[in-house]
């Protein structure tokens, strides 16, 4: 913590790391300005060097209160990273941010000041309804409508925003049941529709998980059954195929295991990968299952 903040360390997430092999070694003796993500990486090196475990931990830093609401707005720009160390004395881990000691990079644009204008001789009432319209009163009657203009769009922002949060983030089920008692729906009603809308959820459910077992016990893969009586007399033969196993792993430990057969299973093998995954010819698929029905015949 003292040699960041005695260090004239700037964070700044704009800045880039130099290029190069060592780049968070330029950045934290040379450099001295980056992200969080690099000042926290590079302080972890730096304790770990120094035998201290540490971990990097990213996440998201503050955030906006949304005003009357419980609601919190994080976004993008709240990203963060910082690190935690292991404290042998308090046996724990340990937070540190090293954005609490260094300077931000990050600097506002002066305000401009606003301009002041210039002051208006004052008029006499009497004369001035006698007075003919000039280009100087018709810019000063313009440049009044603007701020009127700009209280009425400030408004209906207010009006906007207040609205957005009563029907989008503050909409609660006691607001929803209100909206639904103005359309002449009544607490009865509104049980009767929910058990319907239960009742339609469920029965669709099983509609879909009668039809979806229906095409897999017709339209069997006729590759995939092959294949299957073709494991069954592996685990006939004392080789069972493991849960993890691909087909090519499957293929090598199983020639390993039954040298004897071994010709037998590579072909059979190479035949159910190309037919499964590759670009079969015609008539494959038949020599594959007669292949597979005379060695099922060995066992």
């Amino acid at each position: 913590a003292e040699t960041l903040s005695q260090g004239d360390y700037v964070m700044d997430e704009a800045t880039p790391l130099a290029p190069g092999p060592n780049r968070l070694d330029q950045l934290f003796f040379d450099q001295r300005r980056g992200g969080a993500e690099p000042f926290a990486t590079a302080a972890i090196i730096a304790l770990r060097a120094a035998g201290v475990p540490a971990r990097l931990i990213t996440g998201y830093h503050r955030g906006t209160i949304i005003a009357l609401t419980d609601f919190l707005v994080i976004k993008q720009s709240n990203a963060h990273a910082w690190l935690e160390f292991w404290d042998g004395d308090s046996g724990g881990w340990q937070r540190f941010d090293p954005k609490d000691f260094v300077a931000d990079g990050t600097s506002a644009q002066p305000k401009a000041k606003k301009a002041q204008a210039p002051k208006q001789p004052e008029l006499d009432p009497a004369r001035s309804e006698r007075q003919p319209d000039t280009p100087q009163a018709e810019k000063s009657r313009s440049a009044d409508v603007a701020p009127a203009f700009a209280k009425v769009l400030a408004d209906w922002l207010s009006a906007l925003t207040d609205g957005v949060d009563k029907w989008v983030i503050a909409y609660n089920p006691e607001r929803q049941v209100s909206l639904l008692s103005t359309l002449g729906l009544t607490d009865h009603y509104l049980r009767g529709l929910l058990l319907t809308m239960v009742a339609a959820v469920l029965g669709l459910s099983g509609l879909f998980l009668i039809f979806r077992q229906i095409p897999r016990h017709l339209h069997h893969d006729p590759v995939l059954k092959a294949y299957d009586s073709f494991q069954r007399s592996m685990t006939r033969a004392g080789c069972p195929r493991h849960r993890n196993e691909c087909p090519r792993h499957y293929q090598l430990r199983a020639a390993a295991e039954l040298p004897e057969i071994s010709a037998w299973i590579r072909d059979i093998m190479d035949h159910y990968i190309n037919l499964r995954y590759g670009h079969s010819e015609p008539g494959e698929l038949r020599r594959f299952r007669r292949q597979i029905k005379r060695f099922s015949g060995l066992f």
